[in-house]
């Protein structure tokens, strides 16, 4: 059921954005400034204290990761639960535009639905 929900959720992003392509964490540096969808298991959580950003590490634990997925504290309130608790070790993929930070990639996230579970 869960590979299925995986599933629709690429297809139907993949409808609403031409744009969107779903890739391979190893190619991400390929698609900086493009709009993407990743599915991965998140590694590494953390959440500031100074800002309570969170941040959720894909492909190896801070500050070996090749993707960092961002949600800002503003916008934690769109998410019906605690992203960096309930997503921890959970196989997850997320859509956003990727960019570059400290020269590693990131991916921003503002909404719950960029977000679709996978286990």
């Amino acid at each position: 059921m869960k590979k299925i929900l995986l599933l629709l959720f690429i297809g139907f992003t993949s409808l609403l954005t031409a744009q969107t392509s779903t890739v391979a964490l190893s190619d991400i540096r390929n698609y900086i400034g493009k709009t993407v969808t990743v599915c991965e298991k998140v590694k590494s959580t953390f959440k500031t204290q100074e800002h309570e950003h969170s941040f959720l590490n894909f492909g190896d634990v801070y500050p070996y990761q090749q993707l960092t997925v961002v949600i800002k504290k503003k916008h934690l309130k769109n998410f019906n639960y605690v992203p960096v608790t309930h997503l921890a070790g959970k196989t997850i993929c997320v859509s956003g535009e990727v960019y570059l930070y400290k020269g590693k990639p990131q991916l921003r996230v503002k909404r719950e639905n960029q977000v679709v579970e996978g286990s």
